[in-house]
């Protein structure tokens, strides 16, 4: 619960993620925070039929939102589901990959 906008983290809504987003930045645990991202040009787009898109992956992949969680997959390219933590911050998307992970671990995409 919020009190007088003390939030700054949007109620997860499946609907927020429908849209084109581009990566802003890169959380590097080396770095200790967020750092400029070096795919400038990284582009995903998540449709309203659960399929996704990325600029650099000819495929046409599948996309699924189970509570908080989003997992996605490009068959027949790339048959690793990608699975991470989804939240909103600022109307960013913050993407936090759902494994062992020791470097760029987090992603912040904002919507185009």
């Amino acid at each position: 619960m919020c009190f007088f906008g003390a939030c700054s983290k949007e109620t997860l809504n499946e609907d927020l993620i429908i849209g084109k987003w581009k990566l802003i930045e890169v959380h590097d645990a080396y770095e200790g925070g967020w750092v400029d991202n070096r795919f400038k040009n990284s582009i995903i787009i998540f449709n309203t039929d659960k399929t996704v898109n990325r600029n650099y992956i000819e495929c046409v992949g599948e996309y699924e939102i189970i509570g908080d969680v989003l997992n996605y997959s490009f068959p027949p390219c790339y048959e690793e589901i990608k699975s991470f933590k989804m939240e909103f911050e600022k109307k960013n998307l913050i993407l936090t990959v759902n494994k062992l992970c020791d470097y760029a671990c987090k992603f912040k995409f904002k919507k185009l």
